[in-house]
């Protein structure tokens, strides 16, 4: 717990920070920076981790080298009462180690050898590490499970890998190629389960709006294509535009959770997609195929994003603000 306290404070630029209790005696080292060995709830900035890791160096918004992420991606859950829940059922369990831990010269680097090769029009190349996974170029290895047509799990392929792959290099958004830690419940509060009911719509860093509400009034919809319509019912008005009154106040659950017919629709409609092992055309199940989506795009003559529409913001929560 304590070193985990201390890669908080690493990516959320925190002094010190709230922690369940823990006994610095059994770790032999001044946690909270008192001068005691003591029973303590909270952990202050130091330059190393502690224990099997005191040789690694605290660096902000990295990761050590071996650290290691698993999480599962899930069907939605239904209780027998109707509530939305977490299932047993995993759709995938994705798992990322770091192998290497680059310096800030070399991740700089290769930042722009793949901007450059986007100016050149070259497609990405990944270096597929068979049964364990594939190397993201950026000092973690990644392997991923999927279900097969009888819903057993089984390796992922290359093609597919490319799916989580290109999410954890230069997407623009991420830290440090992972979205973990810079996302976490500041604290104490933070560690365990995410709990959505408990959560509120924090803004992001330098912002004052929920991140949702934020989405909601940029996209215009609930989710990428604007094409759930339970969300449109919920929160928008016949013009698309968000009830902003309506949206604040409410938890990440509340503005997020789908109906329980739409959620069993949801589930049966990724089956479909098991059933046809076509991952590779979209993992996101749609009940209806969406009409916000160009069947047809002319590079030549295709507008940029005009610049009212371009957003730039740090990813990790105020939680402060949502207080």
């Amino acid at each position: 717990m304590a070193n985990l306290a201390l890669l908080e404070i690493a990516f959320q630029d925190f002094d010190r920070v709230s922690v369940p209790e823990i006994d610095e005696s059994a770790i032999g080292v001044d946690l909270n920076g008192d001068g005691e060995l003591s029973a303590i709830t909270e952990v202050k900035r130091r330059k190393t981790y502690v224990g099997m890791a005191s040789d690694q160096p605290m660096q902000r918004m990295l990761y050590p080298e071996g650290t290691e992420f698993m999480h599962s991606v899930r069907y939605v859950g239904v209780s027998e009462n109707g509530e939305i829940t977490i299932p047993p059922r995993m759709k995938e369990p994705r798992y990322i180690v770091k192998t290497r831990a680059l310096s800030i010269p070399r991740l700089r680097s290769r930042y722009g050898n793949e901007i450059q090769e986007k100016i050149d029009e070259n497609l990405p190349r990944y270096i597929d590490l068979g049964d364990r996974g594939m190397d993201t170029g950026f000092g973690w290895t990644l392997l991923g499970f999927i279900e097969d047509a009888d819903g057993e799990l089984r390796p992922q392929t290359n093609e597919e890998q490319f799916f989580c792959r290109s999410c954890h290099a230069t997407t623009g958004a991420n830290i440090d190629q992972t979205w973990a830690f810079p996302r976490k419940v500041k604290g104490a509060a933070g560690w365990g389960y995410i709990d959505y009911r408990a959560q509120p719509d924090a803004p992001n860093r330098g912002e004052t709006e929920g991140e949702i509400l934020a989405y909601f009034k940029r996209a215009g919809g609930g989710d990428e294509f604007r094409s759930n319509k339970e969300m449109l019912r919920r929160w928008f008005d016949k013009d698309g535009k968000a009830l902003e009154d309506k949206v604040r106040g409410k938890s990440v659950c509340e503005l997020i959770a789908p109906s329980k017919a739409r959620a069993l629709t949801l589930n049966k409609a990724y089956r479909v997609i098991v059933k046809e092992q076509s991952y590779v055309y979209g993992r996101d199940a749609t009940v209806k195929p969406p009409k916000n989506v160009h069947a047809k795009i002319d590079e030549a003559t295709a507008p940029t994003l005009p610049e009212d529409k371009r957003y730039t913001h740090d990813i990790r929560l105020d939680w402060t603000a949502a207080d």
